[in-house]
């Protein structure tokens, strides 16, 4: 059975990996 804390990490390892991905798109959409 897959715990709340287990969950919640794998949540917060995909949001800080999103979080460059995202940023990078905002700023290629700048500068492009």
């Amino acid at each position: 059975m897959i715990t709340d804390n287990y969950c919640t990490k794998i949540f917060k390892d995909a949001t800080n990996s999103l979080k460059p991905l995202a940023l990078s798109v905002v700023v290629y959409k700048k500068t492009k």
